[in-house]
């Protein structure tokens, strides 16, 4: 019986040593808790710090995106904006093409006794310059354009965007050597330093003497390009003949036919 009130003394019993943590902490001496407070107070602030910085990058990062989004943005309406003004000037350029060609009927809607009459040699003006010490032939309508050392003679309707271009420009050089059209342009090519763009060479007759041609390559296959080179005792004859279509080619050829050099 002894020991069955023992044991339940025991069990009865409450545990005296159990204290809280923080009556452990208030009874360490003053330096450690010092310690701990500060270990505490320094944890606290790297947390913020490290808060602060993560805050920080972000924040840059943000208005590092904004900028680029905003020069893309600029950049973008400065492309567009320059897009728009070579929209409009070819939407201008393809008016005036449409004004031109409405003004201008295109050859294809000549008749016949029209296009008879452009190669009718004998109602055609004649052109003589006392400079250029030659004479020729040209329709009445085109136009004549005297230069200090050369001579224009064009269709009336010439321009860049005409479907009936021929020009025809004659420009003047001395030629102490004498020499003939072929050693004129052998000559020229050896001092050039550009590239020729000729596509073939031939030798022509022109004027009672034969002349040196050139074809020239061209970015439109529409326009046709040559040189023709004219040597005279004293001069060489730089003629330069830019046309469109096979009529207004051979309208310039037969002009050349009616070159004549004076005396």
């Amino acid at each position: 019986m002894a020991s069955g009130k023992n044991k339940n003394n025991h069990h009865q019993q409450k545990p005296t040593n159990r204290i809280s943590w923080l009556e452990n902490i208030q009874q360490q001496p003053l330096a450690y808790r010092k310690t701990l407070l500060y270990t505490i107070v320094g944890l606290l602030t790297v947390g913020v710090l490290i808060f602060w910085f993560s805050s920080l990058r972000l924040t840059l990062q943000k208005s590092l995106t904004e900028a680029h989004t905003n020069n893309n943005q600029a950049s973008l309406f400065k492309q567009f904006s320059q897009a728009w003004q070579i929209t409009k000037q070819t939407w201008s350029d393809n008016l005036a093409k449409l004004q031109q060609a409405q003004a201008t009927p295109p050859l294809f809607q000549k008749t016949a006794e029209e296009l008879a009459a452009m190669f009718n040699t004998d109602n055609w003006s004649t052109t003589t310059s006392a400079n250029l010490k030659l004479t020729l032939k040209h329709p009445t309508d085109w136009l004549k354009q005297d230069l200090a050392n050369g001579l224009v003679i064009k269709n009336p309707q010439t321009a860049t965007t005409s479907p009936n271009l021929a020009k025809i420009e004659i420009i003047l050089q001395p030629n102490p050597q004498q020499l003939t059209a072929a050693q004129w342009y052998a000559k020229q090519q050896q001092q050039s330093k550009v590239l020729d763009q000729t596509l073939a060479t031939s030798s022509v007759p022109l004027a009672q003497t034969m002349a040196f041609q050139r074809i020239l390559k061209t970015e439109s296959t529409e326009i046709n390009q040559k040189i023709i080179y004219l040597a005279s005792q004293k001069f060489l004859y730089e003629i330069y003949l830019t046309t469109t279509g096979l009529v207004y080619q051979q309208i310039t050829e037969e002009i050349l036919k009616s070159l004549t050099l004076l005396k």
